[in-house]
């Protein structure tokens, strides 16, 4: 299978191209998501099968690039989704200049529990520029962790630390204006 989207919008997204690539069967089968945007792209491929009301699998490829650099997966990263649990066991992203992401975690819809843990190094503020409006700058390179805990559906804890090197903030909206360095 393979469906192509030219100028795709959903919910104020926007991209110039959306590819999918489907091969196999239902118990092992593969599926790779390119998206386009201008010279921004990414792609995500998917390895793994159905079985007993669960996907269970690998995230093989992970990569992009854009204005910023480029970045993509080190090494394949288990996925399982189904059956009332969601767990990912290590994504590990690599970009430019160091930066490095790492990301695990586990959701059960029975015990309604979960855990997500997160570290980063390195990482370019500028890269979240096109997720905020254009009326803010934020500048950087970020460093940090976190773990955030969902105790039985009940509560939720997030304990995490980040420091900024090189920080600034920028706001601009007619009349007013701010600008930080930290």
């Amino acid at each position: 299978l393979e469906a192509t989207l030219n100028r795709a919008s959903w919910s104020g997204w926007e991209a110039d191209r959306v590819r999918l690539t489907a091969a196999g069967s239902e118990p092992r089968h593969s599926l790779t998501l390119t998206l386009r945007r201008g010279r921004d792209e990414a792609t995500i491929a998917l390895a793994g099968g159905y079985d007993r009301g669960a996907w269970q699998g690998e995230i093989r490829r992970c990569e992009g690039r854009g204005p910023f650099g480029a970045w993509r997966l080190e090494a394949p990263a288990s996925l399982t989704a189904g059956a009332g649990r969601i767990s990912l066991a290590p994504l590990s992203l690599a970009g430019a200049e160091g930066e490095r992401l790492e990301a695990s975690g586990e959701w059960s819809a029975r015990s309604r529990t979960g855990e997500l843990r997160a570290a980063w190094r390195g990482l370019l503020l500028d890269r979240l520029r096109p997720w905020f409006p254009e009326t803010l700058a934020l500048e950087g390179i970020l460093a940090g962790q976190l773990r955030a805990t969902l105790a039985a559906g009940e509560s939720l804890a997030v304990v995490g630390e980040a420091s900024l090197a090189g920080g600034r903030f920028r706001w601009r909206e007619k009349p007013a204006a701010l600008a930080l360095e930290l």
